[in-house]
């Protein structure tokens, strides 16, 4: 009996190589012209340095690489969406299983191997003079963009599966899976506008109060495979290194594949032409887009009636869009009521608490580094001629940063209003790359007797560098 479904399982492969051979070559030749076609034309027309060609070769793989991984899965599951199809499939002498991971691995090999192959061709022909005659090219290090890119693509590939798998038709099918790759970055907007509206009201100064907190890269980065792919690149030509976010999207892929074959063994070909009803596809997708026009209605200074009004217009119509018809019950309007309620609650709490305490005047966080600028409007020290003066101060090491936040602390009392004339303003920058920042404008009379002064005690730290900055007005 195993003899007989192994058999089986191995003319089924041979008959979907047969069946989707139009799909195998029109790949091929697509990516044989967008990768190696393109990159050799503008190489010989002196369009393409040797390292331009070479990234030529990396952003084009991975784009066509995501593109072809939402495509062909949906595409290699279309037989769920027609009950004529469903029933001829399950009708087969094969496990429901194995059919669905022989169409999982078919559409895993047809677009990963064509990638594999033009990904080398295409930097075979970027650097050939190099490979020629020095021998200089960093194998290496393109091979692990190879192994990100292909990564990328299993990961996707099992997401659009599963939405494949548990949708019941073809529309709902294509709408949810837009909804995956835009959601993640609509929702990051709308945080931020939140954000940075709720940080302007409750902050004394400006800046990126909770990037240091939860740094919106870092956190697009787990929500979003398409971020994921261009994160990991980005990183491995800056420091060569893997990034632990690799191992957390191999676990959500590999439960993604699993749930899947459970719904296909389990799936009727009754469900077929249906309406698709799972909590991940429009429930969550309905309260996620409610939540997001919530947070960017608060944060922009909306009244909150027509933030009300807004998002119980977008909740109908997704709701249409998902039932296929006007569906106004108790049932619809009590979510609805619960969603509204749960999200003035979070908002309310949030802003008592300050943000769950991390919004911070001061970062708590240790950083290695950190630099400082205060400018000054030129009449307040006596400096004539000079449009602008002020001072610069940077340090590094903890004996160094552990004064200058006292600093920053010691001038929040002095900090001017929102409204208030200013003389001058004080900036500050944790981090490397500015991971956290604030900005405080002050007036004449907290620069001359509070800030200034301090300045002076501070030139006493041998950790911390401090200069004078004057330029001169042009006439």
């Amino acid at each position: 009996m195993a003899y007989m479904n192994n058999v089986g399982k191995f003319k089924y492969s041979l008959y979907l190589v047969k069946q989707n051979k139009k799909l195998i070559i029109l790949l091929n030749v697509i990516l044989a012209i967008m990768i190696c076609g393109i990159e050799g034309i503008l190489l010989m027309s002196d369009g393409l340095d040797q390292f331009s060609a070479s990234i030529y070769t990396v952003v084009i793989s991975a784009i066509f690489a995501m593109i072809i991984s939402m495509i062909v899965p949906l595409y290699m599951m279309k037989m769920l969406y027609h009950k004529k199809s469903s029933d001829f499939y399950y009708a087969l002498p094969i496990k429901r299983k194995d059919i669905y991971f022989t169409h999982l691995i078919f559409g895993f090999l047809v677009t990963m191997l064509p990638i594999i192959l033009y990904y080398i061709v295409g930097m075979l022909l970027a650097n050939a003079s190099q490979i020629i005659y020095d021998f200089d090219l960093d194998i290496a290090l393109f091979a692990k963009i190879l192994v990100i890119i292909i990564f990328n693509m299993f990961v996707m590939q099992a997401m659009i599966n599963f939405i494949a798998v548990r949708c019941n038709n073809l529309v709902d099918a294509l709408i949810l899976i837009g909804c995956y790759m835009i959601i993640p970055f609509v929702l990051l907007l709308s945080i931020s506008v939140y954000f940075d509206k709720l940080l302007y009201d409750t902050t004394l100064g400006f800046g990126n109060y909770l990037s240091y907190q939860f740094i919106m890269d870092h956190l697009l980065i787990f929500l979003s495979v398409p971020t994921l792919l261009t994160q990991e690149i980005s990183k491995m030509f800056d420091s060569n290194s893997w990034d632990w976010h690799m191992i957390y999207w191999f676990v959500v892929a590999v439960a993604f594949i699993v749930l899947s074959a459970r719904y296909y063994v389990k799936r009727k070909a009754e469900q077929s032409e249906s309406i698709s009803n799972f909590h991940m596809g429009y429930p969550l997708v309905i309260v996620t887009s409610v939540l997001c026009i919530m947070l960017i209605g608060f944060g922009t200074g909306l009244l909150k009636g027509i933030t009300i009004v807004v998002t119980l217009l977008v909740y109908f119509i997704l709701l249409f869009i998902w039932k296929r018809k006007i569906y106004l019950n108790v049932k619809s309007i009590g979510v609805y009521v619960f969603l509204l309620v749960v999200c003035v609650c979070l908002q309310f709490v949030f802003e008592q608490t300050n943000g769950f305490n991390s919004i911070q005047e001061v970062p708590t966080k240790d950083y290695k580094e950190a630099s400082m600028e205060i400018s000054v409007d030129n009449d307040v020290i006596g400096i004539t001629g000079a449009s602008y003066e002020g001072y610069v101060v940077t340090t590094k090491g903890e004996e160094g940063m552990k004064a200058l936040k006292q600093f920053h602390q010691d001038v929040l009392p002095y900090v001017a209003g929102k409204g208030d004339y200013t003389d001058g303003y004080i900036s500050v920058s944790y981090g490397k790359n500015e991971e956290a920042h604030r900005l405080y404008y002050l007036t004449r009379q907290s620069m001359e007797e509070e800030v200034l002064p301090r300045l002076e005690k501070l030139k006493d730290n041998k950790k911390i560098e401090i200069k004078q900055v004057v330029r001169e007005e042009n006439y």
